[in-house]
């Protein structure tokens, strides 16, 4: 039940987050959760990964390489789901962003 209350956050949040963002899209709430989904396969997977290989250099930038992993996450769900898309690097700065903010006000 935790599972499909963290996905339809993140899909909320994923809406709230392309409806901000210039250059973000998403086709709609399906597509959202389709990348809700998406976004933490990947992130359960090739972030964890990422995550342990840069762990040093992320506790030498306070967290930062961390938060660049995530992008990279949010570029590779761009790639794999079809109703879904990242415009710029800045574009997934700022979908980082909020995303990760309003996830950590409801999670």
């Amino acid at each position: 039940m935790e599972l499909i209350r963290e996905l339809l956050i993140t899909a909320v949040a994923v809406m709230i987050a392309a409806y901000i963002i210039p250059g973000t899209k998403v086709k709609g709430f399906g597509s959202a959760i389709v990348v809700a989904v998406v976004l933490a396969v990947v992130s359960a997977s090739v972030g964890a990964l990422l995550h342990f290989v840069t762990f040093p250099l992320n506790r030498l930038t306070f967290g930062l390489v961390g938060f660049l992993v995530g992008i990279l996450m949010i570029y590779i769900t761009d790639a794999l789901v079809k109703g879904f898309s990242v415009g710029s690097f800045w574009s997934a700065v700022g979908f980082a962003l909020v995303l990760a903010i309003i996830r950590s006000l409801f999670l």
